[in-house]
């Protein structure tokens, strides 16, 4: 096995375009942090690795739309839609499971899938009330359709050999952590400087 650049150029993402999306963010939980942390001291000094700082640790639920291909109007009522249908979904309680060692990252996966798929499916519902699903724009790992909830520790910078990271993380017994999710925020994503990060954060509180 060997781990290939993450990095590629995706389709249609100029740099500095950014794209209205649905995360879920951690900035606030430091159970979370604690286990990607343990995870990164182990994996540190890998040299074709980028660590994901604190502030840019998620969860991505839903990829929306260019931010240049909406309306602030759109943006808006996309936004409220969102809301509306958050409200009626229970808070998540979920677990951490073990890492995965993907072709180009490091992830964490999170479950039971269930209660995040229902959020995710309130967050669709929310969005094609405004737009129509073929202007969807489909984040890296949602190509087809399938939903793996996960938050990436590390992501691979150049392609090379799979070794050093099985052997880190064979080395590695990290305890799991409960989570519970209270929201999810709609954002404007980049990509740039070896990092997804994000402006204009509007976190949606979960209700139910």
């Amino acid at each position: 096995m060997t781990v290939v650049n993450h990095w590629t150029e995706l389709p249609r993402w100029s740099p500095g375009r950014a794209l209205y999306s649905c995360y879920i963010t951690f900035a606030d939980d430091p159970r979370l942090h604690q286990v990607i942390d343990a995870y990164q001291t182990s994996l540190g000094d890998i040299p074709n690795l980028d660590l994901i700082l604190p502030q840019w640790r998620h969860m991505t639920i839903q990829g929306v739309t260019f931010t240049d291909e909406l309306t602030p109007e759109e943006m808006t009522d996309i936004t409220a839609a969102v809301r509306g249908r958050l409200a009626a979904v229970p808070p998540a309680v979920v677990r951490t499971e073990p890492e995965v060692l993907a072709t180009d990252s490091v992830y964490i996966p999170l479950g039971p899938v269930e209660p995040l798929a229902a959020i995710r499916d309130a967050v669709r519902a929310g969005v094609f009330s405004v737009i129509d699903e073929s202007r969807l724009y489909a984040l890296p790992g949602q190509e087809s359709g399938e939903f793996e909830p996960h938050v990436s520790v590390a992501y691979v910078n150049a392609d090379g050999p799979a070794q050093p990271f099985k052997d880190r993380l064979a080395a590695l017994s990290v305890p799991p952590v409960e989570l519970t999710i209270t929201h999810a925020s709609m954002l404007a994503l980049t990509k740039d400087d070896h990092k997804w990060s994000w402006t204009n954060e509007v976190r949606l509180p979960l209700g139910g």
